[in-house]
């Protein structure tokens, strides 16, 4: 017989069809398909700060992100005419 310890498993309690929200995953799905993941490279300080801001204001750092880009295009828009 094997002496090692079983590992206790997590319980799950099953969860009553009425008491499942899927708002969260719809309005996921919608963004998601709106928007194309993407990766940068970033400075180590320009992160900190990010995610500094992102701590005060309660905003995710890609939306931080999101919003510096828009307002970079928009000073460049007449270029892009």
């Amino acid at each position: 017989m094997n002496s090692q310890k079983l590992v206790d498993r997590p319980k799950f309690r099953s969860v009553p069809p009425f008491e499942i929200s899927y708002g969260h995953v719809y309005a996921y799905m919608i963004l998601y398909m709106l928007m194309k993941r993407t990766a940068l490279f970033l400075k180590e300080q320009q992160l900190e700060t990010l995610q500094a801001l992102s701590e005060k204001t309660g905003a995710p750092v890609a939306e931080l992100i999101r919003r510096a880009i828009d307002a970079y295009l928009e000073s460049r828009k007449k270029e892009l005419k």
